[in-house]
């Protein structure tokens, strides 16, 4: 809330008269939410848990904002929501495993900031990137090795491991 103080003012009737006395009501009007920003909103599938995406700011009507308060609203039960933490007011990733690209490309997300009597929501998208995903070998295989094979012999097997990517 901020009040401000008037003066001077003089008030005149439709015929050029001063007014001596005037009435008046005066409204106290909250002031505007807070408009939050997120400088960041990128991260990349195999980023480390507590790797930091971007720095949260709000802003109100007359500036930033100071000793704002951010936290993270989850309106929809949706569990990639626990892939991001607030910290020392940053967007930090939460539960890394969470972060896919194969399954998620963005991730849509609320932030609240508050400040005094003051607080504003807004919603973000954080994109997730690609990255190379490490081959995996099929789990059925077996090789067999006559017990007179000579130390790095080769096994005569050939197999194809793939990756979430689709390479090979």
């Amino acid at each position: 809330l901020q009040v401000e103080t008037l003066s001077g003012i003089q008030l005149f009737d439709a015929t050029g008269e001063e007014i001596n006395k005037v009435e008046a009501t005066i409204a106290v009007v909250k002031d505007a939410p807070l408009d939050i920003a997120l400088g960041g909103a990128t991260v990349s599938e195999d980023a480390a848990t507590d790797a930091v995406i971007g720095s949260l700011s709000a802003l109100s009507s007359e500036g930033a904002a100071s000793n704002v308060t951010y936290e993270l609203i989850d309106d929809d039960s949706d569990a990639t929501n626990n892939a991001f933490k607030i910290s020392n007011g940053n967007l930090v990733v939460d539960n890394a495993n969470i972060l896919n690209y194969e399954e998620n490309i963005s991730i849509e997300l609320k932030i609240e900031a508050s400040s005094g009597d003051r607080s504003g929501i807004e919603t973000f998208a954080v994109s997730v990137t690609d990255a190379n995903d490490a081959p995996v070998a099929p789990s059925d295989l077996t090789f067999s090795v006559g017990a007179g094979a000579a130390q790095d012999a080769e096994v005569g097997y050939t197999f194809t491991a793939t990756d979430e990517d689709g390479d090979t």
